[in-house]
């Protein structure tokens, strides 16, 4: 599970500073690996990128804030990939 703050992106024609919750199902050696490659994973994301506002001066982070190790994974039964946005009122 990975939470994304301050993220810039167009609401109604205004900048909006927004929050994010996802999840990512990565293969990985250690909980570390599975980190960085989930977090890549979302940074990498062209069509989130392409939306935001954000000086290059104030990015947005993006953070793991839970790991749960399963022992496979049936990648034909993935669950979609997808954010679930909230209004970040948090400027930390």
């Amino acid at each position: 599970m990975l939470e994304g703050r301050n993220f810039i992106l167009d609401y109604g024609g205004e900048p909006t500073r927004f929050g994010f919750s996802t999840t990512r199902h990565v293969e990985a050696a250690d909980p570390e690996e599975a980190e960085r490659r989930a977090i890549q994973d979302v940074s990498g994301d062209d069509q989130l990128n392409a939306s935001l506002l954000n000086d290059p001066s104030n990015p947005p982070r993006v953070t793991m804030t839970r790991t749960i190790e399963v022992e496979s994974f049936d990648s034909d039964r993935s669950p979609e990939l997808g954010y679930i946005f909230y209004e970040d009122h948090d400027t930390r």
